[in-house]
């Protein structure tokens, strides 16, 4: 499930072990937990000593990063520095962040030496009618000096700082592991020849085969992954003994349900899903199955950036895949039933993001999904919107003559007017280029923007 505010700090409540157990769970969210971080560190009601947590945490799992890019490390470290965060968190966020560049430091300024007047105490008594009092002005008003509350310095943030230092000093980078080199153990081939020889006999008319087999499988795969690494190689090594993606679909249903209910690792659980059951529809030669819809809807609900890097892009940018029906009306299914509403403009970012490779270069099937996707009326932004109809402008001529095409133009100008609207003309010089039947229809819809 998709972390949340509330989630990362809960997991703050149980210290830096609990926090790294946190990342640790959710490493496929990294670039939305480092926007949480950075909204946290700059709130005054959260406590610095939860802040420091946070950043230890991240600097304690610094692999965790790895696919987040550079540019988005360099602005949060600057942000910090921008909003005058704790110099704890920013040299704790540096170090996680792997930035090289020195926390900036304080200029030394020159004193200010005021000239010193002979000052003499009157010798008279005071008079009865106390004197006028003078307005004050802005030049008579001496500045106020304001005393700034630093946080100590805590010896645990030093330490645990110099520890991690050292421990980055001292780690050498060994060469990755061949894949040839990596084998189960024998014990491990052991189980795994047993049950390719169970999924061979096994036979749903019996109760509880199936059930049986599925935990069988689920118990030798929670055995790598408590393991060493590299767990997701030796996962890959299960999937080739025993082709998971060939199972029947009742077997899927019932391994994915308990994989789901289980609560593993992130990283783990989903490759499984990958394998076993995004493999299966993407290679599914007929209608998938009701059965393996619920799953894939509750894994949409669920985990809707994981379904959309790994099952709906491919299948929604790839011309082969987009020809078929059964992957365009799981795709629909999936998109109408099982995806939140407000990851619709994250999904449709990714699918244009490549101008040259987009469902719109496809076939007319998945125009009909596309049409789907702003039927829906999801919060879109600006930048979104620019990429749909640019991609639409370099792909009108191979839909020159086609009503699906159009009839994407026309739902997108009538289920987002606010948005169409700075792309008037260029709406204009589009549908006049289209040659179908539904053109007029929107035209008629771009000329009242």
């Amino acid at each position: 499930m998709e972390p949340t505010v509330t989630d990362l700090l809960l997991a703050a409540h149980r210290g830096v072990p609990g926090l790294v157990a946190f990342f640790d769970d959710h490493v496929g969210y990294m670039e939305l937990l480092l926007s949480f971080l950075l909204d946290v560190s700059v709130q005054a009601q959260i406590p610095v000593v939860r802040k420091r947590d946070l950043w230890s945490a991240l600097a304690l799992r610094p692999k965790a990063l790895r696919h987040v890019d550079a540019t988005t490390k360099a602005n949060a470290v600057q942000m910090l520095r921008s909003f005058d965060a704790d110099a704890y968190v920013q040299s704790l966020a540096q170090l996680a962040l792997g930035g090289s560049t020195p926390l900036p430091q304080l200029k030394h300024r020159p004193a200010c030496i005021a000239p010193i007047f002979e000052f003499h105490m009157p010798t008279q008594e005071p008079t009865a009618e106390p004197a006028p009092k003078r307005a004050k002005t802005a030049s008579s008003v001496a500045p106020e000096c304001i005393e700034i509350d630093v946080d100590e310095a805590s010896p645990l943030d030093l330490l645990e700082a110099k520890m991690i230092i050292s421990q980055q000093d001292t780690v050498v980078d060994e060469p990755p592991v061949p894949m040839e080199a990596i084998t189960l153990s024998p014990e491990h081939q052991t189980k795994v020849a047993g049950l390719a020889k169970a999924i061979g006999r096994m036979t749903p008319q019996v109760a509880g085969a199936v059930s049986a087999v599925c935990d069988d499988i689920l118990a030798v795969c929670l055995e790598i992954t408590t393991g060493p690494e590299p767990i997701i190689a030796r996962l890959d090594l299960v999937n080739d003994a025993l082709d998971l993606a060939a199972l029947p679909d009742d077997a899927t249903v019932v391994l994915c349900t308990k994989l789901l209910d289980a609560q593993w690792s992130l990283r783990a659980s989903m490759h499984l899903v990958e394998q076993c059951l995004f493999r299966k529809v993407q290679a599914a030669p007929t209608a998938v199955s009701r059965g393996l819809v619920q799953v894939l809807s509750r894994v949409a609900a669920d985990h809707p950036s994981v379904v959309s890097e790994r099952l709906l892009v491919p299948i929604m940018t790839s011309p082969a895949l987009a020809e078929k029906p059964p992957q365009c009306e799981v795709v629909t299914r999936i998109v109408r039933d099982g995806l939140p509403l407000f990851h619709i403009d994250t999904l449709l970012a990714k699918l244009f993001a490549d101008r040259l490779q987009s469902p719109l270069h496809t076939s007319e099937r998945m125009l009909l999904v596309i049409q789907t996707l702003f039927n829906l009326k999801a919060n879109l932004t600006q930048e979104t919107l620019d990429l749909v109809i640019e991609t639409m402008e370099t792909t009108v001529a191979r839909h020159r003559t086609s009503v699906k095409f159009a009839t994407v133009l026309f739902t997108v100008v009538a289920k987002y007017p606010e948005l169409c609207r700075p792309h008037r003309d260029a709406l204009l010089e589009l549908v006049a280029k289209c040659q179908s039947a539904m053109a007029k229809t929107a035209l008629r819809a771009i000329e009242k923007l």
